[in-house]
C-alpha cells in the first residue's frame, strides 16, 4: 500500500473530500502513513495535515522520502510502559510548531462560556467564605 497510493489511498482520500464536500465543508482532512503516502495524498486531495509514520523504517514508502511539507506529527519511537502489573507500548511523537493543534481535552462537555461561569462562582464563594470568616456586614456580591 505505501508503495502505491494511487492504487487505494487516493481514490479513498478522494471519497472523504467528497463527503466533506457535501456536508458543508466544516471540517479538513489529514492523512495518517508513511512519508510517500503523506506526500501522495496532501498533493492529490489537499490534506490539511500530515501524521507520519515515522517510526515505521521498514515502509518503503519512509526510506529515501523526505517528511510532507505539512506534516504536523512524527511518530519516531515506540518504547514500554510498565504501570504496576501491565506493561504496554506508547508511542513517541514529535510534534510541529504551527502544525495541527490537537485536542486540549477528551470528553469535555463545557464550553469556554462554562469555564467563566465556573471562576465567577469560584469568586463568589471565595467572598462569601471571607464575609462569613471576618464578620464584614458587606453583601458578599460586593466583595466580588
Amino acid at each position: 500500500i505505501d508503495g502505491t497510493p494511487d492504487g487505494g489511498v487516493v481514490p479513498y482520500f478522494n471519497g472523504v473530500v467528497a463527503g466533506l464536500a457535501s456536508r458543508g465543508k466544516k471540517y479538513f482532512h489529514g492523512v495518517y502513513g508513511s512519508r510517500n503516502v503523506c506526500t501522495n495524498v496532501t498533493e492529490k486531495t489537499g490534506a490539511r495535515y500530515s501524521f507520519v509514520s515515522g517510526m515505521s523504517w521498514g515502509f518503503s514508502g519512509n526510506l529515501g522520502y523526505p517528511l510532507p511539507s505539512n506534516w504536523a506529527i512524527n511518530q519516531i519511537k515506540e518504547f514500554a510502559v510498565t504501570n504496576g502489573s501491565d506493561t504496554f507500548d506508547l508511542d513517541r511523537d514529535v510534534w510541529r510548531s504551527g502544525g495541527e493543534p490537537g485536542v486540549g481535552s477528551v470528553n469535555d462537555t463545557g464550553g469556554p462560556a462554562d469555564t467563566y461561569i465556573a471562576y465567577v462562582q469560584r469568586l463568589y464563594d471565595l467572598a462569601t467564605a471571607y464575609k462569613s470568616s471576618s464578620g464584614s456586614g458587606t453583601n458578599a456580591s460586593q466583595l466580588v
